[in-house]
């Protein structure tokens, strides 16, 4: 038993009994006084958040501690370092006024955006210590009487009384009845208490997990944790730019692009209405200077659309309920197009707009299982598999289009430019051989239709195909 525990006992005790009885004639425990002015030993601590919690659903706590008339303000985020505090980190501003300090606004920017902040979880407790006075007057023992009231929304969902007593100075005898004092009003000795951080930690909801594979096998399950992931990779990007890590916005932009590619392979799993909301917000934001796109409303929208689907995925009416079936139907039905276009590019070998087309199916194939790796059975394979196929249609694509200025040209840049031609027509060709070759043993190494068998699509699902396939031309 460490110093600081032998010192130190402590006891759970019922929140309405009277102090117990700590005097004794025989030990010379004389009397007990009140040390210290009650309210001096007042301490709140408030959580703030949005209306819809979207800082603690995304694990970052903002609070203030009030201790008397000083206030500090605290930032604990474990899931965000380097750019947020942890969660044994001391306070980043001291300030009693109840407005947000300018330096804890900046932290959670990305995850407030536009939304007013307010009390959503305190946490008040109420301090008395007495001290245990022999018969000349000298502290024997320090009790220190603890009453903290927890509360939720405004209702109160918890009360602890913790008392503490200092034993560091009594013998065994003092000790010993202390100890029976304490039980006869129902006071349970313990290890030691919560802080008041843990306290109403416990009531903050918690973030999604973002783990090498979903918890939850349904579809919607698979789909919280991708979009959650997501939801990291862009804020995350986001707050190295703040910090000063970088001024290079190309990782946010990285990070956009990634979701417009989970986007596509969730065709027939996310819902399609919501899925084009986040295409048509992601057109806007590509389109704008890199710059500014964290000043835009398009940006700050698609953060709320996220954040919010993390917590209530939107999954086509049309996908299976298990993830593993929703996308082994959907991975089957690439593989199906894929095979269908590269038996016609091998069928065709001088035919360049085939060979494409065939080189875009593999790569939705491949994009798919490795967005949805964790719930497609053999995915690992699957997708050395299709970079196999990636690999080989993309050496047998056809030379660029001839270089605009032709006409322009000296006839040495006209010679250099047609061999360059020449000898990429070459390299294509045998190029596509090689891979007119390989393709029956690849084509029977591709796995069959997985999954069970899907309901039939609602309308919203046709309308969709529909406009894709307008796309596509």
């Amino acid at each position: 038993m460490s110093a600081h525990e032998s010192r130190n006992w402590f006891f759970e005790t019922p929140w309405h009994v009277q102090a117990p009885e700590l005097t004794s004639t025989a030990l010379d425990l004389d009397r007990v006084v009140l040390l210290d002015d009650p309210d001096a030993g007042q301490v709140r601590l408030t959580v703030l958040d949005t209306p819809t919690e979207r800082l603690l659903h995304a694990g970052v706590m903002v609070a203030q501690r009030v201790v008397g008339g000083s206030g500090e303000w605290f930032v604990r985020a474990p899931a965000w370092g380097p750019w947020l505090p942890d969660g044994r980190s001391g306070p980043i501003a001291s300030d009693g006024d109840s407005e947000l300090p300018d330096e804890v606004a900046d932290l959670v920017a990305p995850f407030r955006r536009r939304a007013r902040l307010g009390p959503v979880i305190g946490c008040t407790r109420a301090r008395a210590r007495y001290g245990i006075l022999d018969e000349s007057g000298g502290i024997l023992a320090v009790l220190t009487d603890d009453r903290v009231t927890v509360r939720r929304g405004g209702i109160a969902t918890g009360r602890f009384r913790e008392s503490t007593v200092d034993v560091a100075r009594l013998s065994a005898q003092q000790r010993a009845f202390v100890a029976e004092q304490m039980a006869q009003i129902g006071a349970v000795r313990v290890d030691g208490f919560k802080g008041l951080f843990a306290r109403v930690g416990e009531l903050a909801p918690a973030p999604a997990p973002i783990g090498g594979r979903p918890a939850d096998p349904t579809t919607a399950g698979f789909l919280s944790w991708l979009l959650a992931r997501r939801f990291h990779a862009i804020v995350g990007a986001d707050l190295e730019l703040r910090s000063g890590g970088t001024d290079d916005p190309d990782a946010l932009a990285g990070a956009l692009r990634g979701f417009r590619g989970e986007l596509d392979v969730l065709r027939g799993v996310a819902d399609p209405a919501w899925r084009a909301d986040q295409l048509g917000r992601l057109d806007v934001l590509e389109a704008a200077a890199p710059g500014a796109v964290r000043r835009m409303d398009e940006y700050d929208e698609l953060l709320d659309a996220l954040e919010l689907a993390v917590r209530i995925p939107r999954v086509d009416d049309a996908a299976a309920e298990r993830a593993d079936e929703a996308l082994g139907a959907r991975l089957g039905t690439e593989l199906a197009g894929l095979r269908a276009g590269a038996d016609f590019a091998v069928g065709h070998p001088d035919d360049d707009a085939t060979w494409a087309q065939a080189l875009a199916s593999a790569e939705r194939a491949l994009a798919l299982v490795r967005a949805g790796r964790p719930a497609i059975r053999k995915a690992k394979r699957t997708a050395r598999l299709l970079e196999r196929i990636v690999r080989g249609l993309a050496a047998a694509q056809g030379p660029e289009p001839e270089p605009e200025g032709l006409a322009a040209m000296t006839p040495e840049q006209a010679y250099r430019a047609g061999r360059a031609a020449e000898r990429a027509c070459a390299r294509a060709s045998a190029a596509r051989a090689a891979f007119v070759g390989d393709w029956p043993g690849l084509r029977d190494d591709l796995p069959r239709a997985s999954g069970g068998s899907r309901p039939r699509p609602g309308p919203a699902r046709v309308v969709e195909a529909l406009t894709e396939l307008g796309r596509q031309g």
